[in-house]
């Protein structure tokens, strides 16, 4: 699509073509909220299976996007979208109508996990592909404080709808259909990878640096899953509060992302540039605040601090992984990318406990102050690192400006 065409009516619509692209990905949310409904309809089945509902779409989620940048090199990329809607919705919807076995509603959600998996990738790479520069990240932020209204109102209306009957939350899934037209109908069809690089006689740039941005941000989401974590069980253990508490801390984060994503595109460059260690550092901070905290003002503004500095850090990371890339190459990029932070996320309560008791981080707040550690740290290297990198741009640029005279 041309620049042309990204202005005006066409252009409002494929960018909430790329927004809504993300749906698929949040919609988990119809039946979070109704495990209670679930857990009273099959009260003979023990709790651990019943979890799976929630957690193995997760888990597939760490294959899928993989599956989805190697069928790119072979069909268009939106067929590959069609497959991946069609997944999540067959998946979805069907627990609603033959879930008579907890077994079976299980192998759906793997089904749904595995569209989900494939849709990740394209939430944030289709962005790279049609956008770029300032317009991006405002795209990438929007997509942030979107993510947030659709979690909300999904889980509010999954809620409701299972008051009625815990099949009926299931139902909602049938949403993505129309999204799934809209999304087929905007969004402008690529042809496969490999058939593109052939009429183009080039290879695509997948640049060996960015698999240290992609192993950094492997670690900051391990360390970022200690506040879900351990969040529960420290206010517990601690007698803080109770479960009101944590879900009021984590409205607190949702608060705070959904106000990041409106505002990041519109904060000045000179700033945002700093964005990966400004995440740091709130994360870090957030986490070192909750681990010395007995009262519940601290929390709460720890959890305004987690959303800030995860979603920053996450736009930023996102932002620069795009940059680098070849447009062709921005879902396959982002799929890799995807799967790895799934992937730390899920090993992340295993190596966090190592860690902690190997370096004497004890106690329930042990990987949150080792956590803090490793966090604040980095995050005052990464402002040094990023000052004098665009001041050394900034001397070429002035250099090259010069010599041109």
């Amino acid at each position: 699509m041309s620049e042309k065409n990204k202005q005006g009516l066409a252009g409002i619509l494929l960018m909430f073509a790329l927004l809504c692209n993300s749906v698929p990905v949040f919609s988990q949310a119809f039946t979070n909220s109704s495990m209670g409904a679930i857990y009273a309809a099959f009260p003979e089945v023990n709790t651990t299976v019943l979890k799976l509902i929630v957690t193995v779409p997760s888990l597939m989620q760490l294959i899928f996007p993989l599956v989805s940048a190697f069928l790119e090199r072979y069909i268009s990329r939106n067929k590959v979208i069609t497959i991946a809607f069609a997944l999540a919705t067959v998946g979805g919807v069907l627990p609603a109508l033959f879930g008579n076995s907890i077994y079976f509603i299980i192998g759906c959600r793997a089904v749904f996990g595995a569209g989900m998996g494939m849709f990740a990738p394209y939430a944030m790479g289709l962005i790279g592909a049609f956008f770029e520069g300032e317009m991006r990240a405002k795209l990438l932020g929007w997509r942030i404080a979107f993510a947030n209204i659709v979690q909300i109102l999904f889980n509010f209306i999954g809620g409701i709808a299972s008051n009625y009957g815990w099949r009926n939350s299931f139902f909602g899934y049938l949403v993505l259909v129309p999204i799934a037209i809209f999304v087929l109908i905007v969004i402008p069809d690529a042809p496969p990878i490999r058939e593109a690089q052939k009429k183009e006689k080039r290879k695509y740039k997948f640049p060996a640096y960015v698999i240290l941005m992609i192993i950094g941000n492997m670690l900051f989401r391990c360390l970022y899953t200690t506040v879900n974590t351990n969040l529960g069980i420290v206010i517990n253990a601690e007698g803080i509060g109770s479960g009101t508490l944590a879900a009021t801390v984590l409205s607190a984060t949702n608060v705070a992302a959904f106000v990041t994503g409106v505002v990041y595109g519109f904060i000045p460059q000179r700033i945002r540039k700093y964005g990966t260690a400004i995440g740091l550092v709130a994360l870090g901070a957030a986490l070192l605040v909750w681990s010395t905290a007995l009262a519940v003002v601290p929390y709460i503004l720890g959890g305004l601090l987690v959303g800030i500095g995860f979603n920053i850090f996450g736009i930023n990371y996102t932002n620069m992984v795009l940059d680098v890339c070849d447009k062709e190459m921005a879902t396959t990029v982002m799929a890799v990318s995807t799967s790895i932070a799934g992937l730390s996320q899920f090993l992340s309560p295993i190596i966090m406990d190592f860690l902690s008791s190997v370096l004497k981080y004890e106690g329930v707040t042990g990987p949150w102050r080792l956590s803090a550690t490793v966090l604040l740290p980095w995050g005052v290297v990464m402002f040094v690192a990023i000052y004098f990198i665009y001041r050394r741009l900034d001397q070429r640029k002035a250099a090259a400006v010069t010599s041109a005279e």
